[in-house]
């Protein structure tokens, strides 16, 4: 017989992971991302994107105050 502790069978019983995604983006129901940012109490919505990286790139420009000029 096989002795499961030699495979680290603590590691099968953890939950999953939840993914973090970046600052701003989130990941709609029909599979794009969203990109938001609340400024002064006002929810902006920056796009819908079908790409991870294009929602990662608009988030880094606002974290850059690009848009908030």
């Amino acid at each position: 017989m096989f002795d499961l502790s030699m495979f680290g069978s603590d590691t099968i019983s953890k939950p999953r992971k939840k993914h973090s995604y970046p600052k701003y983006v989130s990941k709609l129901s029909n599979g794009n991302w969203s990109v938001n940012k609340t400024i002064n109490g006002i929810k902006q919505n920056f796009g819908v994107f079908k790409c991870i990286k294009t929602a990662k790139k608009v988030a880094a420009a606002i974290d850059k105050d690009i848009y908030n000029d």
